[in-house]
């Protein structure tokens, strides 16, 4: 909480070396010295949140990574941790599930290829461009967070699809608003296995939906929302899609999508393929009568 220092936390981990669960979010007077502390005395972590303690840099994030090689899941959402605590946590951090780092400003294109172990002259153009995966230390990741993490371009989505853990699930990118078709395209193409996709507020159109459509048969929610550069075509895309039918219906978002309120306002509510989120349910009518784009 607020009142938690370096101090207690340095008594806390003290007596506590065995500590395999910790939460020491919203801890704003937390800083390096105690999270170095935290990590050499409670080494057999295996989750820790540390969302919103901006008091801490980069140096502990990276012996956090080194020391507490157990870790399964680590909340780094909005602290100042940037590309040296994910190299870190991409040589070390081999047993890793779930990492959230939404909203750190500090992150970059280069931190995500370190977090893949890449290398930072990767070049693509077109959606279309080829991504080949290559091993790397996070293939046991089933969730990444990266949401509102603004420097992010399409180039660390390309990182990610080249080396995409063979298991992620969970893909959460809303708010990196400089990320447009190719960088979708590359990580859909790669990572088959997505059941969540959070795609609000990206610069993309239609192609990035068929690109979903196309290679990750197995999602279930998918967020669109504040994406302008969709049309009606998303829908159809979505209600043609070739869909396991022990799978229930795809759960989409799609909030302030003008082009998109008319279709959505004709969604059938007991629709075999694709529902409507709570949040976006609107009034519900007959079928579609779009065509998708021609395949790209």
């Amino acid at each position: 909480g607020p009142h938690v220092t370096d101090d207690v936390i340095a008594e806390f981990g003290q007596r506590c070396t065995k500590l395999q669960s910790l939460s020491l979010a919203q801890c704003e007077l937390l800083t390096s010295d105690g999270l170095i502390h935290v990590a050499k005395t409670c080494s057999q972590l295996r989750y820790l949140n540390l969302s919103g303690s901006s008091g801490i840099g980069d140096t502990a994030g990276a012996a956090l990574a080194k020391q507490c090689q157990n870790l399964t899941e680590l909340n780094l959402h909005s602290t100042n941790l940037g590309t040296i605590t994910l190299a870190a946590i991409g040589k070390y951090s081999t047993a890793l599930h779930v990492l959230h780092v939404g909203q750190c400003r500090g992150i970059r294109d280069a931190s995500i290829q370190q977090l893949a172990a890449m290398n930072s002259d990767l070049e693509t153009s077109s959606p279309e461009q080829e991504v080949s995966p290559s091993a790397g230390v996070v293939q046991n990741l089933t969730v990444l967070n990266l949401s509102k993490c603004k420097m992010l371009t399409d180039q660390a989505l390309i990182s990610l699809a080249r080396n995409c853990p063979v298991n992620l699930r969970d893909l959460n990118v809303d708010g990196c608003t400089k990320v447009t078709d190719v960088g979708v395209c590359a990580v859909a193409k790669q990572c088959p296995s997505l059941e969540l996709l959070k795609l609000a507020e990206l610069k993309i159109t239609d192609v990035s939906i068929q690109c979903v459509t196309r290679n990750c048969a197995n999602l279930l929610e998918l967020d669109i929302s504040h994406c302008g550069g969709l049309t009606p075509a998303t829908l159809a895309l979505l209600a043609d899609a070739e869909r396991d039918p022990m799978l229930p219906p795809l759960i989409l978002t799609a909030r302030k999508c003008p082009s998109l309120r008319d279709v959505l306002a004709k969604l059938d509510k007991n629709h075999k393929k694709v529902q409507l989120a709570p949040i976006t349910a609107m009034l519900r009518g007959g079928g579609f009568g779009f065509k998708p784009p021609a395949p790209c």
